[in-house]
Formats: structure tokens, sequence, C-alpha cells
């Protein structure tokens, strides 16, 4: 499974990705960062939805039946997973999500935490804080979870893995690693669950 988180620094007008596998052994999640990158944050949008169909991150996925229909293989695209911060970015979600770009939203103030959208299979809206993010992240690293960080050739995976190294550190780019990890340590899979562009597979 392909894990993208992003956030937006607005201040500084920046987005930020971060790209990770997960992988399942011994019913726990395992993590590898692969990569990151930055756009500047009037391109986000358009990175998402890049990366959302982009073939390169699409992974065959077995999906095992509950009503003893034989197995079926698909293909999955990735979960992109938004840190937003702030109201300014619920309309860039909104339209991803009106483009068929499903995005699991985290929004880091309750207050700021919309109702779901009432049309399944374009993702869901959450809430927690950077303390909470932050915190899973820590204890995914603690158990040795997360895979070292390679690739010292990008700036971004240098400092990505400075961070991660020190305790108490945060920032955009951080957050926008930690909360792909938050949200598969913590949000149930989804009774609809989109394995295509154009397919919704429903389990019961």
């Amino acid at each position: 499974m392909i894990l993208i988180g992003t956030h937006v620094d607005h201040p500084a007008a920046t987005a930020y990705f971060v790209i990770l596998e997960k992988t399942l052994k011994n019913v726990r999640h395992y993590y590898d960062v692969k990569d990151a990158r930055q756009s500047a944050a009037p391109d986000c949008r358009d990175m998402m939805a890049a990366f959302y169909n982009d073939n390169a991150y699409t992974i065959r996925k077995r999906i095992y039946s509950q009503d003893r229909r034989p197995r079926k293989d698909v293909s999955a695209r990735p979960t992109l997973v938004m840190a937003a911060g702030r109201r300014e970015d619920l309309p860039l979600i909104q339209a991803l999500r009106c483009m068929d770009v499903p995005v699991e939203a985290v929004f880091i103030k309750a207050d700021d935490c919309p109702p779901d959208p009432a049309r399944a299979g374009i993702g869901k809206n959450h809430a927690a804080t950077e303390k909470m993010i932050y915190e899973t992240l820590t204890l995914v690293q603690a158990q040795a979870r997360l895979a070292p960080l390679t690739g010292a050739e990008n700036p971004l995976l240098e400092n990505l893995s400075r961070m991660m190294a020190t305790p108490g550190q945060n920032g955009p780019l951080l957050l926008a690693a930690a909360a792909p990890v938050w949200f598969r340590e913590n949000v149930k899979y989804s009774s609809a669950y989109r394995t295509s562009a154009t397919s919704i597979r429903k389990y019961r």
C-alpha cells in the first residue's frame, strides 16, 4: 500500500509531500519512506491529482470476500492523506474530491473538522492534534516499524531524517510524513474502498 502525506505551509506558500510504502507483518503495519517532494502551494492540487493517477504508485492488491466469493486481484491507487492545518485547506480538499481524487483529511484543529462527505469512496474527515500525530510517529519509531531513511541525495529526505532523529522536532515536512502514519495506525479500513479511479468495492 502506498501512502502519500501532504501538508501546506501557508506562511511559506509551500506544499510538502512524503511518499511511504506500508507493509503488513505479523498483523502490524511497517512503513518505509520512499521519497519527499515540495511545490508551490498553488500547485498542490495538481500535484496530488498527479500522484493519485500515476501508475507508478498503483499496486496490485488481493481482495478477499466475506460472502464466499472467489478472491480477486485489483489495482489499488495510493491513499492521499492531507494534514489540514486550517479552514483554507478545505476548498483544496473539496476540489480534489470533486475530481474523484479521494483525500483522507486530518484536521489538526477539532473545530475545523467538517462532517464527512455524503458520497462514499472519496475520503473522510478526521480530527487529530499535532501532538497526537507526532506521538503516533514516535511510537512507531520506538517499535522499529519505520525503516531508516535513505536517499541522502534528496535534501528533503536528509532534512526529514534529521527531524525524525531529533526529539521535539516538528515542522510542515515532518507533519506531512507523520499524518499518514497516524491515519493508518488509528483509522480502520472503510466499508467503501476505492480500488481504482472508477471502481468502488464495498465490504460487509
